[in-house]
């Protein structure tokens, strides 16, 4: 029987032993990818570089999609994913729940940042972020850098609060869904992302490509981080350096950099660091939402 006495005396021994442990394998390698668009088009999408990144880190690949943000953060959390792509704010909300490690950014034209726009269509009268009082609105999802995070704290900036100053408030899910809504007059007006003022994202979305021309911006934000590629903290170092390796020479290859420009107007990846995204841990705090 074990003493009590020789159970104290080993036990830092045993927190010693496991702490130099490697990290975990898994036998199957969980990928997340942020839902920019519907989960089906996401894992279509996706699918070349999940085969692409197989072949890599030699070992199966699978993708996951959740319904939301908020999800890939749980999933990362939950232990369910390995690694994922996420959004600036989910970055944010799975460094701090998850404690997950950041360990890749995107750049796009030379650029790591980004723009959130608020929109709407030319027909309408709404000509500065004032204007939305009283009007219906657009968001992405509330764990959305461009599509609710950002547009927030510029609305607060310009004296609009939009719990209580906009008509009504929809959540459509994804960016492709928020330019629908606005096209189609669910909404008065949105939000959404642009990597390149003027140029409007996943326009491949929109079925009649003349409506692009329907669009207007109200406002642009400052530049903001982009997003990112984040893993389990407790995966095998090995591994987590074949992940990070993989995504880093997608873009050495004309393949390579046709797969990443499919799924998040994306040119390259860069090593990341965890402070790459504390203007958007201010911009959590600035608009009152707790991580």
């Amino acid at each position: 029987m074990i003493r009590l006495a020789d159970l104290a005396r080993w036990l830092p021994v045993a927190a010693i032993a496991l702490a130099l442990l490697p990290g975990y394998t898994p036998r199957t390698f969980r990928m997340g990818f942020t839902p920019v668009e519907s989960g089906a088009a996401m894992v279509q999408i996706t699918e070349p570089v999940v085969a692409a990144m197989a072949k890599a880190i030699g070992m199966r690949v699978v993708t996951f999609v959740a319904a939301d943000y908020v999800g890939t953060v749980e999933a990362l959390r939950g232990k369910k994913v390995d690694a994922a792509m996420l959004s600036p704010a989910a970055m944010v909300m799975a460094h701090r729940k998850a404690n997950a490690k950041p360990i890749l950014k995107t750049r796009y034209k030379g650029k790591t940042s980004y723009h959130a726009v608020i929109f709407t269509t030319t027909e309408s009268s709404i000509r500065g972020i004032k204007d939305l009082k009283g009007r219906t609105f657009a968001f992405v999802d509330p764990g959305s850098t461009s599509g609710f995070v950002i547009p927030s704290l510029m609305m607060l900036r310009a004296g609009v609060k939009p719990d209580r100053d906009l008509k009504h408030v929809m959540n459509a899910g994804t960016h492709d869904a928020v330019m629908q809504a606005v096209l189609h007059g669910q909404a008065e007006a949105g939000a959404t992302f642009q990597k390149e003022k003027g140029v409007w994202p996943l326009a491949d979305t929109v079925k009649n490509p003349a409506d692009l021309k329907r669009l207007r911006v109200v406002a642009y934000s400052d530049p903001i981080p982009d997003q990112g590629i984040a893993v389990n903290p407790d995966l095998d170092p090995a591994l987590q350096k074949k992940v990070a390796d993989f995504f880093v020479r997608l873009s050495d290859t004309p393949e390579g950099r046709k797969m990443i420009a499919k799924f998040y107007q994306v040119d390259e990846f860069v090593p990341a660091a965890e402070t790459d995204w504390k203007p958007i841990e201010d911009a959590f705090a600035a608009i009152g939402r707790k991580l």
